[in-house]
């Protein structure tokens, strides 16, 4: 644990930066949330048997399009960085832009990670369905795992958009 104290010249305004984070995250969290109801909703379909073969095919085509619009979108969402400019007003150093972007960077890791896995795990499954692998009953299976998926995504969806910066971290952030 470190001593040091944060002086008022390394004090940064953290409300500030989650204004800045959250005013970046809201159009990307309204596109993500879209794509994931978007899976829920034709797995919904699919396993109340409502999705003959040929619109089961669309479905896959979707889910895929959806998967694909999740990987862009968080890879916008981790390129977020906050820059001097967006703190008007705040004299601001460079190495406490910095800590405040290797926070960040830190803290989404793991849950980009885990959000990944399961959209790649998706994505597998759609690639094996579009290769005939699977019969009826695996089928099944594969739509009650896409379900799954997106509901785990979509939990961790949440806390990747509620990221909120702590200036309690500050000091040890500019100590490395």
């Amino acid at each position: 644990m470190s001593d040091k104290v944060i002086s008022p010249e390394t004090y940064i305004d953290s409300a500030r930066i989650n204004r800045e984070f959250k005013r970046f995250a809201s159009s990307l969290s309204v596109e993500l949330k879209l794509s994931l109801n978007s899976i829920l909703a034709w797995a919904h379909l699919w396993r109340q048997g409502r999705l003959d073969y040929s619109a089961t095919v669309q479905a896959v085509e979707e889910i895929e399009q959806n998967l694909k619009c999740q990987s862009l979108l968080i890879e916008q969402l981790l390129s977020w960085r906050l820059t001097a400019d967006k703190l008007e007003g705040v004299n601001c150093k460079p190495m406490i832009v910095a800590a405040v972007n290797q926070q960040f960077e830190r803290d989404q890791y793991l849950q980009v990670k885990e959000f990944k896995f399961y959209l790649n795990r998706t994505l597998s499954l759609t690639q094996l369905w579009h290769q005939s692998q699977f019969s009826q009953s695996t089928t099944v299976e594969a739509f009650e795992a896409i379900e799954q998926n997106a509901k785990r995504q979509s939990r961790i969806l949440e806390k990747l958009l509620n990221w909120s910066f702590s200036n309690l971290n500050l000091a040890s952030e500019i100590d490395s």
